[in-house]
């Protein structure tokens, strides 16, 4: 019988994976805590260097933190118009989840209130629109509201799939 051993280094960071089906309880709030530190010993990475101010567009990683950190944050800048939290928490697990099957068409959304609790995300492109949102009240259906010009359609009760597939609708040409 052979035993294995493997020593554990206890100054290794840990980097929560946003493509695992089951999120751990807590892991990106501490990453996002650590991206948006002001203390100066947080502003330094893994390879000991200087956190930069972001030059040129964020990568959609660099994107989707920055858009979880606004919803996680929006209750805090305005008292008057809060967002829910089972409708912050049902808005940040659609987002994960398209974020995690496309990676690299993310971009973040302009994220509003509907003055009743619920948040809504909305994306642009050209003559384009896409809005997600979630009511602060379970027993409204959550919908995606999708406009193109003049057009306008709604999809009922959405999946992180379907947002995928307005996303692809979103970035085409037509």
């Amino acid at each position: 019988m052979s035993t294995m051993w493997m020593e554990v280094s206890s100054t290794g960071t840990y980097q929560p994976s946003l493509f695992s089906s089951t999120m751990e309880h807590g892991s990106l709030p501490v990453d996002l805590q650590r991206r948006t530190s002001s203390l100066d010993s947080d502003k330094v990475t893994e390879e000991g260097r200087p956190w930069l101010a972001w030059e040129g567009p964020p990568t959609p990683k660099e994107s989707f933190l920055a858009f979880c950190t606004s919803v996680l944050q929006y209750n805090d800048e305005d008292e008057d118009d809060q967002i829910a939290k089972n409708a912050r928490d049902a808005a940040l697990a659609i987002a994960q989840g398209a974020y995690a099957r496309v990676p690299n068409k993310w971009s973040s959304p302009r994220v509003a209130t509907d003055g009743g609790g619920g948040v809504r995300l909305t994306w642009r492109s050209g003559e384009k629109e896409l809005r997600a949102v979630f009511p602060a009240d379970v027993r409204r259906m959550q919908y995606l509201y999708v406009e193109h010009g003049k057009k306008h359609s709604m999809i009922k009760n959405f999946t992180a799939a379907t947002l995928c597939n307005q996303f692809e609708w979103l970035l085409s040409k037509k």
